[in-house]
């Protein structure tokens, strides 16, 4: 693989650090001296390269890691035949069976988050009242005496979807639809950008540091609106990798009217694609902080292009941030929204969420953690690499879009580790930050449309898609995976809610938060919960003395009396089960865990 980082290395051993001497080899890292190779990391000295600037020379097919590789005159300079490296062949068996494994253990894992019911529960209340079930909430009879703030629905969408995928296609719908969005996000779209700039050499160094991404996430990919904002973040990185690699080149002639025109496309592009990221999931925070990064450095630092000229470029990056922002206020609470953000990010409750917690030094090792801590290491050892290269050094620190880039990954890797439910957007970011140094380790790379797709190329994206399917589709179906799924943690309560259904006490519940969940998404507004688990809407008053009465702490016994409790349903190992019993409290229902305890008469 051409280029000189870890990452672009070829798999032949004369590929790693040659002397100085001319060579007709497969080198990725040579001096300046001629050379008759396919290498895409050389100086100025004359070659018989693949540059997409000289169609009309022949290339050397005499490399041996390199499938058929030529260029094919097809109108245009940059049109070509999609090559992959043999060793990308001789490791695809490998790579599918990951792809599967992925699917088996996605499917057993993504749909044991009872917050899914949740979301399926809204989604299909949305579904059936339109617009005006954006207006307050139906689910639970503390809210509407105990209102916790603002009622903001800011996932809607993601909610609609889910519940449509499920009305249309069941669990075994959710579970793909989930697995699928996972693997496009993740592997699919980085390897899609490497194939459209040409540098399909690091066509495997790119899908490793993919798989360690997702190796890193599996075990915390549930089916939330998340997944839309991992596919969303991974498309404007996509985009961001592509531009970067397109300002180092001269102005075209007709600069005037394709200047004109890129500005509406950057305006209104962003306008609409933050529209629909702002209606699925508050992530899109983190596409605007990439826009404010890049609007900053394209301020402070001059593009180098190839011709020798620099200068700053702000006007585009400026354009996207105003078109994002104006998008992020399209939609049902319009400015609302931000307003919002701050009680859902900087909520007391949240240091009582597992998922927010630090990571601990000793848990970076471990299976679940240490695919992150792997990608960390090796994105900080290929940034040192690159900057001790003085041609490299030279190119980065003349390029916004490595700053950029630098800066979104140490704050989200050190975002991960202080709140480890970032750590999959850490992973993230990250492959795609060792996308953009692969891409800048050659001054005339460029987007290479149109082009002719190679068969194997076309394989090698898509069957991935279908092995995850496979997979998903075969765990599904061999363990009748419901939702929720059954962990070792967690038991759907669903006999006692059938028992709800039919004969559900007088009063007022309370309840666990996730049995909560699974209520609303069995009973719909019949459920009328205390709490379930959007915290953030009940607020943290309502959230802390759910706490004490669930785990019989404080003043437990006076806040059953200030909601005037009737009735409780909770797993049997609450500790609140044992003291009721103690007072005397009527048990009614007792089965798989799930426990229904009714104030004595």
């Amino acid at each position: 693989m051409a280029g000189a980082g870890p990452l672009d290395s070829s798999d032949s051993l004369e590929s790693s650090d040659s002397s100085d001497a001319p060579q007709a080899s497969d080198s990725s890292d040579l001096s300046d001296a001629p050379q008759a190779s396919d290498s895409s990391d050389l100086s100025d000295a004359p070659q018989a390269s693949d540059s997409t600037d000289s169609a009309d020379v022949p290339v050397s097919s005499a490399s041996r890691d390199t499938y058929s590789p030529q260029l094919i005159d097809a109108g245009t300079a940059t049109a070509g035949v999609l090559t992959l490296p043999l060793s990308c062949y001789w490791l695809s068996p490998l790579y599918l069976l990951q792809v599967l494994y992925w699917g088996w253990l996605l499917a057993l894992w993504i749909l044991s988050d009872p917050d899914s019911c949740f979301l399926v529960g809204s989604g299909r209340l949305i579904l059936e009242r339109g617009i005006t079930a954006l207006g307050g909430d139906c689910f639970s009879w503390t809210l509407a005496q105990y209102p916790g703030g603002d009622f903001v629905l800011y996932q809607w969408l993601a909610s609609v979807i889910f519940a449509q995928t499920m009305a249309l296609s069941g669990s075994s719908g959710l579970i793909i639809f989930g697995s699928c969005l996972a693997l496009l996000s993740f592997v699919f779209l980085p390897q899609l950008v490497v194939l459209l700039c040409g540098r399909t050499r690091a066509f495997l160094g790119i899908t490793l540091a993919a798989v360690a991404a997702f190796n890193a996430a599996v075990f915390h990919l549930y089916l939330r609106p998340e997944l839309f904002s991992f596919l969303l973040l991974s498309i404007l990185l996509a985009a961001f990798s592509l531009s970067a690699a397109q300002e180092i080149r001269p102005p075209a002639r007709d600069g005037g009217s394709a200047s004109g025109r890129m500005r509406v496309v950057m305006f209104f592009g962003a306008m609409l694609f933050f529209s629909l990221w702002a209606n699925l999931h508050t992530g899109f925070v983190l596409g605007l902080f990439l826009l404010v990064l890049n609007l900053l450095a394209h301020c402070l630092v001059k593009v180098r292009r190839t011709d020798g000229t620099s200068s700053r470029q702000p006007l585009l990056p400026f354009l996207s941030l105003v078109g994002a922002l104006i998008g992020c206020c399209l939609t049902p609470y319009g400015i609302k929204l931000f307003a919002y953000l701050p009680h859902l990010f900087f909520s007391h409750v949240n240091a009582r969420v597992v998922e927010l917690t630090p990571l601990r030094l000793p848990e970076l090792f471990t299976s679940d953690y240490l695919p992150f801590t792997s990608l960390s290491l090796i994105a900080l050892g290929v940034t040192i690499w690159y900057l001790l290269r003085a041609r490299m050094r030279k190119q980065l620190l003349g390029c916004p879009a490595f700053y950029t880039a630098n800066v979104l990954s140490i704050t989200l890797v050190g975002a991960g580790l202080r709140h480890r439910r970032l750590v999959v957007f850490a992973g993230l970011i990250l492959v795609y930050y060792l996308l953009l140094l692969v891409l800048k380790d050659r001054e005339n790379t460029e987007a290479r449309l149109p082009f002719r797709w190679h068969k194997a190329a076309i394989c090698f994206l898509a069957l991935p898609l279908l092995a995850m399917v496979g997979g998903a589709s075969l765990s599904a179906r061999t363990f009748a995976i419901s939702l929720p799924a059954q962990t070792v943690g967690f038991f759907p309560p669903f006999a006692a809610i059938e028992f709800i259904a039919a004969q559900r006490p007088a009063g007022r519940l309370l309840n666990d938060a996730q049995y909560g969940d699974v209520m609303i998404e069995r009973l719909g507004p019949r459920a009328q919960v205390f709490i379930d688990t959007r915290f953030d809407v009940y607020g943290d008053q309502l959230v802390l003395d759910y706490d004490k009465m669930a785990n019989g702490q404080d003043n437990w016994q006076e806040l059953l009396k200030k909601y005037k409790i009737d009735w409780v349903f909770f797993f049997e190992q609450y500790r609140i089960v044992r003291l009721l019993r103690e007072l005397g409290w009527q048990e009614v229902f007792c089965k798989d865990g799930a426990v229904i305890l009714k104030r004595p008469e």
